[in-house]
């Protein structure tokens, strides 16, 4: 018989428990491999709820920013302590699964979420419309970000096994390819809405894809009033660019509403310490054999 992990009733992870009981209670009606992405999942997403509040300072900060002189020559505060942290966690997560194959699959979803995360700021939590310097000012923080903690988390990934080259080869192309998603719509922030020809034309070269409704949030965002103008001058340029995928699969996961925030309870506290438990417990897991 196996220990279940204990759930703890209003606790911060109380609910994420849960679902880590329902990982083990159904490990033996399914494949290990869709056990162990739920897994990933989850240690993915208490990561992912920790570096909340870094993401709502950052709007807090950018919000501040409106109506300024528009330098931009320094980096935001809190971006290094952002970056320090999703390094503390990657590194945390990767000695809990002692794992390679989880270790570079979690690295990869980490990343996507990093990203993710860091657009609905730009999008999401920063009043609309989002001026032209204050998008540059969150492309040079994201590349801190990069810099600091994305391409940190490839150099530092357990590499073990006769696969340790190909898997970070793997590893070094999704991070790039969301890296350059995520670069892509923040320099389309960056460029002026006029003339509409030559804004829909740098959404098409960098963004590269054809659907009205991305296309729709970066008109929103950008406070574009009259977009019946620039959505046709759109449609007209899509349809004659067959190169242009059906959607970009990093701005469509994108909202353009604030998400509701985790951040109240008093139980997220520093990354060291953040679901260490559960990130062992689901360690432990994923490193038996079945």
């Amino acid at each position: 018989s196996e220990t279940k992990p204990e759930t703890k009733s209003g606790s911060a992870n109380s609910t994420a428990t849960v679902h880590v009981d329902d990982v083990f209670e159904h490990k033996a009606l399914v494949k290990f491999r869709q056990v162990s992405v739920r897994a990933e999942d989850l240690l993915v997403n208490y990561a992912s709820r920790n570096l909340e509040q870094h993401y709502i300072e950052l709007g807090q900060q950018y919000s501040s920013a409106k109506g300024s002189n528009g330098e931009v020559s320094n980096v935001s505060p809190f971006t290094h302590q952002l970056a320090q942290d999703i390094n503390a966690l990657a590194e945390n997560i990767f000695q809990a699964t002692k794992t390679s194959s989880i270790s570079y699959n979690v690295a990869g979803k980490l990343t996507e979420s990093v990203c993710v995360q860091f657009l609905t700021t730009a999008m999401a939590r920063v009043p609309k419309p989002v001026q032209e310097y204050l998008a540059e000012q969150m492309l040079l923080d994201f590349g801190a970000v990069k810099q600091e903690s994305l391409f940190h988390i490839i150099e530092v990934i357990p590499k073990e096994g006769s696969t340790a080259n190909l898997r970070t080869e793997r590893l070094k192309k999704r991070v790039m390819d969301l890296v350059g998603q995520t670069e892509a719509v923040l320099k389309v922030l960056m460029g002026s809405a006029e003339p509409t020809e030559t804004f829909v034309r740098n959404y098409q070269l960098l963004i590269k894809d054809r659907s009205t409704l991305n296309f729709r949030k970066v008109l929103d965002v950008k406070g574009i009033r009259f977009q019946s103008k620039a959505m046709e001058k759109f449609k007209m340029m899509a349809s004659q660019d067959i190169q242009l995928a059906p959607e970009s699969y990093l701005l469509t996961q994108i909202p353009t509403v604030a998400p509701q925030s985790n951040t109240s309870d008093s139980n997220l506290s520093s990354p060291t310490s953040f679901g260490m438990n559960n990130f062992k417990k689901i360690g432990e897991f994923l490193r038996r054999d079945y």
